[in-house]
């Protein structure tokens, strides 16, 4: 009966043993499987995937001859379906590697580029000032000035643009960027994104726009072009800023840039309206038209209606000639020949003044112009209708029938 209890026992201990002997493996595979899982998920270039494949192979050579055992423990899937998954799993990653490595390269070669072109902006921008403020300004100097500026404005356009395919390349990577990107990964992708001064470089971009203004006599035609570019970009930037606020919000200081970029657009726009209205204003000034400043369509309207308002009720006071001459050099001089054909199609296209200023502006013109030179009927059309009136007068009197009186008749005759 000892003997019994004691192979009994020993029974009892085998299979607990084997039992548990089953259980490590289990547990150990398990485990292994889940490090190259998170391996998988952190893996950051072709190294690290190349290396995780060896691990996987290994794994399922170590544990081949427990398949059995592993299927059941892996239910519903098997030994083989599992191995199929992770390197799916790793298939999909280095696919991962590959567009965050394309990303990194081509974000860094368009930083080289903007790099080479700030610096040659700078130096053009320079030269503009320098020759600006030269005393010397023979024919040669306006022509090297106006070569620089033309230059310095195709070199803005072609960095801008530059700016612009890089906002545009981040925006399509961020989309494109699979899911299965951890956030450890997104970060690490866009930290190395900012390392290429990526918002500084927008915000140069801008701020070079508006010292371009700055330093440089703009036309209309100008002042039109760099509105159109203003919008476009701004709106380029509208279309991605909100994305990369959504990225950038886990730092309080790349939020900020965010906000500052957003800001300094609408500084530009603002700035366009500013260059706009001064030169127009300066166009009355250099003909010693002395206008209230204006800022807007409204203070624009009342500007010139107030000045023409003021030449009517005192025309002739300080004499009839000058008076005239005032006139002559507002309306046929700047108005007609400037202001009209020039800017108020743009001002009014770009929204800065309405179609009823317009036409209070024209109305008022017209009065000045009636005050000046009074509408005169032709003398020989009021010669013409008396000569008219009189003659049907004496047509009438002449040719007009006798009356017949009867009585006076039979009166007579004895």
């Amino acid at each position: 009966m000892k003997t019994f209890s004691i192979l009994l026992m020993i029974s009892l201990m085998s299979v607990f043993s084997y039992a548990q002997t089953d259980f490590e493996i289990k547990q150990n595979f398990l485990t292994k499987y889940k490090q190259i899982e998170t391996s998988i998920e952190y893996a950051n270039n072709e190294t690290d995937c190349a290396a995780i494949a060896g691990q996987i192979e290994k794994l399922k050579e170590d544990f081949s001859s427990h398949s059995t055992l592993l299927d059941n423990a892996l239910y519903p899937d098997d030994f083989n379906t599992a191995f199929t998954k992770l390197n799916k799993k790793l298939s999909i990653r280095q696919t991962d590697v590959s567009q965050i490595g394309e990303l990194k390269v081509q974000v860094t070669e368009l930083n080289d580029q903007l790099l080479k072109l700030n610096q040659e902006n700078s130096e053009l921008m320079y030269q503009v000032q320098t020759l600006r403020r030269s005393s010397d300004r023979n024919a040669k100097t306006i022509d090297s000035l106006k070569y620089l500026v033309k230059r310095l404005s195709a070199k803005l356009k072609e960095r801008d643009e530059l700016v612009m395919s890089m906002v545009d390349s981040l925006f399509q990577q961020i989309t494109v960027i699979p899911a299965s990107v951890n956030d450890y990964e997104s970060n690490g992708v866009f930290k190395r994104i900012a390392s290429t001064n990526f918002f500084e470089n927008i915000k140069r971009s801008v701020t070079d726009n508006m010292k371009f203004m700055r330093v440089t006599i703009l036309t209309s035609d100008d002042l039109n072009e760099i509105r159109g570019q203003q919008k476009e970009l701004s709106s380029r930037w509208q279309k991605v800023g909100p994305s990369l606020a959504k990225v950038y919000l886990q730092s309080k200081q790349q939020a900020s840039e965010v906000n500052q970029i957003n800001n300094l657009f609408t500084d530009w726009a603002r700035a366009i309206d500013d260059q706009i209205w001064e030169r127009v204003y300066n166009i009355f000034e250099k003909k010693n038209i002395h206008l209230l400043q204006f800022k807007s369509g409204e203070e624009f309207t009342n500007s010139i209606s107030s000045f023409v308002q003021d030449e009517i009720k005192n025309y002739g006071v300080k004499g009839k000639d000058e008076s005239d001459k005032t006139f002559t050099m507002f309306v046929d001089s700047v108005w007609f020949k400037e202001v009209e054909p020039k800017w108020l199609p743009y001002l009014l296209n770009d929204k800065m003044i309405s179609e009823a200023n317009k036409d209070s502006l024209d109305s008022r013109i017209k009065e000045w112009k009636e005050k000046v030179s009074p509408s005169q009927f032709p003398l020989w059309i009021i010669y013409v209708g008396v000569g008219i009136i009189m003659v049907t007068v004496l047509s009438i009197v002449i040719f007009r029938k006798p009356v017949k009186v009867e009585n006076d008749k039979t009166d007579v005759q004895v």
